[in-house]
C-alpha cells in the first residue's frame, strides 16, 4: 500500500488532500510525507508511523531522537551519515543500536550499519 493510501485509511488526510500532495510531488519534486509535515497538516510522528506500516519496520519517532546518545552520534562522521542516510540513536542492548534511516530498504546501508553495530557491540562488551 502506498503512503498516501495509508494516511487516508488512517483518517489523517482526505482524498482531496492526497491529490493536492501528489500534484505538489509532481510539480516540485517533494515527497508527499515531507509536504504534509512542511504544510503543518501532519506531524513527523504521524508520517513516520505510516511509513513504518508501509515498509514493515519500526518507526523513528520524535521521542527516539530526543533520547539519542551523543556518544553514538559522534562515532559517525558527517559524510558517513549522508552516504548511509542514517543516524545512530541509542543502544537497545550491548549488541544492538537503534538507527533512524531515510531508506531502511537499502541493502548496502544495512550491511554497513550491521558491520558498525558489531564493532560498537564488541567495544561495549570489552569495557
Amino acid at each position: 500500500m502506498r503512503l498516501g493510501e495509508i494516511l487516508v485509511k488512517r483518517g489523517l488526510i482526505t482524498e482531496a488532500e492526497l491529490q493536492t500532495a501528489l500534484a505538489q510531488q509532481h510539480e516540485r519534486g517533494v515527497r508527499i510525507g515531507t509536504w504534509f509535515v512542511e504544510s503543518g497538516a501532519l506531524t513527523n510522528d504521524q508520517v513516520a508511523l505510516a511509513l513504518a506500516e508501509q515498509l514493515g519496520v519500526p518507526p523513528a519517532l520524535e521521542a527516539d531522537f530526543a533520547r539519542s546518545e551523543l556518544a553514538l552520534r559522534r562515532r559517525v562522521v558527517a559524510h558517513q551519515a549522508v552516504e548511509l542516510q542514517a543516524i545512530p540513536l541509542f543502544l537497545t542492548n550491548p549488541r544492538r543500536i537503534a538507527v533512524a534511516m531515510a531508506n531502511p530498504a537499502n541493502p548496502r546501508a544495512l550491511d554497513r550499519l550491521r558491520s558498525e553495530e558489531r564493532r560498537v557491540g564488541k567495544e561495549c562488551r570489552s569495557r
